[in-house]
């Protein structure tokens, strides 16, 4: 990260497969969030720790929008970009 106190904005997405009839998957994207609190490195001493990372999603300046949400008859894959 660069500057003092800067936590840089960004996009993230998730599917959710396991839906009711008539829709295949659901994609849910923060289109622009920032990073709050989490872990790298918990205390676990077995080989299953976990990571978590909290964030908060902020309105975009263009639209005043947080979150977008897409449904898709069959299974898509997200898309990387």
């Amino acid at each position: 990260m660069k500057g003092r106190n800067n936590v840089p904005y960004f996009k993230f997405g998730f599917a959710i497969n396991d839906v009711s009839i008539g829709v295949g998957e659901i994609h849910v994207w923060g289109l622009k969030c920032q990073m709050t609190g989490g872990n790298l490195f918990d205390q676990q001493t077995e080989n299953y720790g976990g990571r978590s990372f909290q964030c908060q999603s902020i309105p975009t300046l263009s639209d005043d929008e947080m979150f977008q949400v897409d449904m898709y008859p069959t299974p898509t894959p997200l898309p990387t970009t």
